[in-house]
């Protein structure tokens, strides 16, 4: 299955989540932004579901660039 399938969107997400939740946010950023950009092809920039990612991206922009990244020692 492709990445950008639709059925891997809710796992994308949660991947995403989880890297901001172990202090990655750089890359959960990262991994937000590809999703947003695939579920807008997918459903429009306007859908519920790019609204959701956008605003999960609001909240990690409220953290700060690499807010809480842990040190990779």
């Amino acid at each position: 299955m492709p990445p950008d399938s639709p059925e891997l969107f809710p796992l994308r997400q949660q991947i995403a989540m989880l890297a901001a939740g172990v202090g990655e946010v750089t890359d959960a950023r990262q991994q937000l932004t590809a999703l947003l950009r695939d579920a807008s092809a997918m459903h429009g920039p306007r859908s519920s579901a790019a609204a959701e990612i956008e605003a999960l991206l609001a909240h990690l922009g409220r953290l700060g660039d690499g807010a809480g990244e842990r040190d990779p020692r």
